[in-house]
């Protein structure tokens, strides 16, 4: 219950932390996000196979905790052993980098549209579904 509630909390202290952000930093944080090739599985805006959520991941509650955790090596993560997400010492991603990395992270949107309201994937669904009829229609 106590997780649950601090969880709910996290969307609000992001927000919080974002207005205080320079519109820099999370530009900076943006090109360090594809510089270090996060998206690789964290996806191209935080959403991917592991996704970056302020209101779902306890590592993005504070900036701090978010630094701690990209200093940990990944055989000491303290939730998950198994990880395997890269450590980065300060010497690799400086304490700025990772405050605009997060910065970053936490101006992310990740309620993702409707197939609807993306008129270019709509568009490809709809073409897909048009080459499918024609070539049912010729057999």
């Amino acid at each position: 219950m106590r997780r649950a509630i601090g969880l709910s909390l996290l969307p609000a202290m992001a927000a919080a932390y974002l207005s205080a952000a320079e519109p820099d930093s999370v530009e900076r944080g943006n090109a360090l996000f594809l510089d270090y090739a996060c998206y690789s599985c964290h996806g191209y805006h935080g959403s991917g196979r592991t996704p970056l959520d302020p209101a779902t991941s306890g590592i993005l509650s504070s900036e701090a905790l978010f630094i701690r955790y990209l200093r940990l090596r990944d055989d000491q993560h303290p939730v998950n052993p198994s990880n395997s997400m890269p450590h980065y010492a300060e010497a690799v991603l400086s304490d700025a980098q990772a405050k605009d990395l997060y910065a970053y992270l936490v101006s992310l949107d990740h309620d993702a549209p409707a197939v609807e309201d993306i008129p270019v994937f709509r568009e490809l669904l709809d073409d897909a579904q048009n080459d499918t009829e024609i070539s049912e229609n010729e057999n």
